[in-house]
C-alpha cells in the first residue's frame, strides 16, 4: 500500500469519526461590484483629442529636406 493510500484512509477515518463526509471549504465574503458614473463624454473622433507636431519639428527631428 502506497503513502497516498494510507493518507486518504487515516482522512476518511477521521471525517467518519466527525461525522462529516464533505470537504471543509473555505468561505469567502460575497464580492463587491464598484460601478463608477462617466464624468465626461467619450469623443468619437481621436484626432480632435491629440495634438499633432509640426511639420517643422518632425523634419527638424528625423532630418527630413
Amino acid at each position: 500500500m502506497t503513502e497516498t493510500d494510507e493518507q486518504m484512509k487515516k482522512k476518511q477515518k477521521i471525517q467518519e469519526e466527525s461525522g462529516s463526509n464533505a470537504e471543509p471549504s473555505q468561505v469567502f465574503p460575497p464580492r463587491v461590484v464598484h460601478q463608477f458614473t462617466q464624468k465626461t463624454a467619450i469623443k468619437n473622433e481621436v484626432s480632435q483629442s491629440k495634438p499633432g507636431l509640426s511639420t517643422d519639428v518632425l523634419a527638424s527631428v528625423f532630418g527630413g529636406s
